[in-house]
């Protein structure tokens, strides 16, 4: 091309201007800024939204001329996430590392060892783990007396009376507590 002449070179042809049609997504505009190139100035292809809600491009129209900056952005994007990503795994195997040194429990087994342990408190407070008061007492509603207590009248009342076999033959909460007996 260093040889032509002004006059000789001629008009672009049609394929020669496509245009790349490019999503608009955060990350596709967070990349046209980096290359300097304002997503406003670009044509839109398709609308999603509303009047209340506001309208946002479906799409930008990205001309040939433009791809090489754009490419440039985006290739240097994809080395940034790279980088950021395994900078991420690189301290999370540190820190399982770590904790190995130090003999600190895995995420999964301090979560099993808070649940074992609030199982063992429930459980001797005399209530179910999964039961509404030890929920009340945990959200502190009710105060660790009241919840023994409590524990007391429902363990009394399922383990030594009949009350569990009256609600299996159909009668409410009240009646059934107002019939049961010692068994």
């Amino acid at each position: 091309m260093e040889n032509m002449n002004v006059s000789e070179l001629k008009e672009p042809t049609e394929k020669e201007v496509a245009k790349i049609t490019l999503p608009a997504t955060p990350r596709n505009g967070r990349i046209l800024l980096a290359a300097q190139i304002n997503p406003r100035d670009l044509k839109v292809c398709g609308w999603e939204g509303s009047r209340s809600r506001g309208w946002k491009p479906l799409s930008w129209l990205l001309p040939n001329e433009l791809l090489p900056a754009y490419e440039a952005a985006l290739a240097a994007d994809v080395q940034a996430v790279t980088q950021k990503r395994k900078a991420t795994a690189e301290k999370a195997v540190q820190t399982r590392r770590m904790n190995k040194i130090l003999g600190l429990p895995t995420a999964a087994r301090r979560k099993e060892q808070e649940r074992n342990e609030r199982e063992a408190e429930a459980r001797s407070m005399g209530l179910l783990p999964d039961s509404r008061t030890y929920a009340r007492y945990l959200l502190g509603d009710i105060g660790h007396e009241e919840a023994i207590r409590i524990g007391r009248i429902t363990s009394y009342r399922h383990e030594q009376t009949n009350y569990d076999d009256l609600l299996r033959a159909g009668y409410d909460k009240d009646d059934a507590r107002e019939l049961m007996t010692e068994v």
